[in-house]
């Protein structure tokens, strides 16, 4: 009889102090240990860990996923190649190009997005008299911002290549909202139905430019004034950001890593292995 399959959390580097106590409560979860090195492993789940050091074993969330959620540069790429709906994004080379885009196009509100943020920290609204830091580097990520009746943002998972988990982030009403919708701002989770399709189809496209369709993702969605409805951005556990399990989600919060776990042990058992692409669909 084969032994069973060697997977475990990989948690190790600089970052890991960003993850609080998520490592211990997701080991809980999935029934597997924390461990530092990826040597020896049949299959890893990343948490913080340096890109630029080799893993040494196949990753759930393969590390050029990892990357590209890292940075939102990356993704706007991604999602452009694959013709995944946005709001109007830009890449730009220099902050005079920035300055020429809004001075050419007053009608539209910008946004100048920190490549590697995490609830919106560090985002700017954009104005003709805003001067970046030295901490700013080319290239400059612009993306027009949607204006809301209420501000809100839609949210959807895949794990294994399955959507589900339909829910909303907005603030509660009665309270001060903000164009930022965060929790550390105030916003809140609500669990919804079905996904409308066209939202649906939109998570899957985002989640498949990302590298993440077959593994783990949480696509954040808005309803464009149009009717569209437009990817912000694609979110996963690793490297230095992880995505929230939310008690206010209810059922959802446990089925994400309940389908992680049955995902990985389906992956690590693969005759297609080492790739860490198997058929876990059966």
């Amino acid at each position: 009889m084969a032994s069973d399959p060697r997977i475990a959390i990989v948690h190790a580097g600089p970052n890991r102090p960003l993850f609080g106590a998520f490592p211990a409560r997701l080991s809980t979860n999935l029934g597997i240990p924390v461990v530092a090195s990826g040597a020896g492993l049949d299959l890893a789940y990343v948490l913080a860990w340096d890109l630029n050091v080799p893993l040494g074993c196949p990753a759930f969330v393969p590390i050029d996923a990892l990357a590209t959620i890292q940075d939102k540069r990356r993704q706007a790429r991604a999602f452009a190649a694959a013709g995944v709906a946005t709001p109007e994004t830009h890449l730009l080379p220099d902050y005079a190009s920035v300055v020429s885009l809004i001075a050419a196009r007053p009608e539209r509100s910008w946004l100048l997005k920190w490549p590697t943020a995490c609830a919106s920290i560090g985002h700017q609204r954009l104005t003709v008299d805003f001067r970046p830091t030295p901490f700013w580097a080319a290239p400059f990520l612009v993306q027009a911002f949607v204006p809301q009746a209420r501000p809100e943002v839609y949210r959807l998972y895949g794990v294994a290549g399955e959507l589900f988990g339909w829910n909303v982030r907005r603030f509660p009403p009665g309270t001060p909202t903000s164009p930022w919708v965060t929790l550390a701002r105030g916003a809140r989770y609500e669990p919804l139905g079905a996904p409308p399709e066209a939202a649906q189809a939109e998570a899957a496209k985002a989640l498949t430019a990302t590298g993440t369709i077959d593994s783990f993702g949480a696509v954040d969605l808005l309803l464009g004034a149009d009717g569209r409805w437009l990817v912000l951005e694609v979110n996963s556990d690793g490297i230095d950001n992880f995505v929230l399990r939310d008690p206010a989600l209810g059922d959802v919060a446990t089925a994400i890593d309940d389908r992680i776990q049955i995902a990985m042990h389906h992956i690590a058992r693969s005759p297609r292995m080492p790739s860490g692409r198997g058929d876990f669909s059966k």
